[in-house]
């Protein structure tokens, strides 16, 4: 099982928003290795989606991007 109700799709994450109905969708796929790290976000109410891509290890792009993308107008 995946914490926070969310889904998973093809190691895709759909990230429901954690239960509160104010915090869109946003599908997301990270990966990274040692020294790097990537996240490609959807927000498909909001027709957006973001690439990041990190050369520092514990950046934590992941977070970055839902976030960015829970914010945007």
């Amino acid at each position: 099982p995946i914490p926070n109700g969310n889904k998973q799709a093809m190691a895709w994450v759909n990230n429901m928003g954690r239960g509160n109905p104010n915090l869109h969708p946003v599908i997301v796929k990270n990966g990274g290795t040692s020294g790097f790290g990537t996240v490609i976000a959807i927000n498909p109410t909001k027709d957006a989606a973001i690439f990041i891509g990190t050369n520092q290890v514990g950046s934590q792009p992941a977070a970055k991007g839902v976030e960015i993308l829970r914010h945007l107008p």
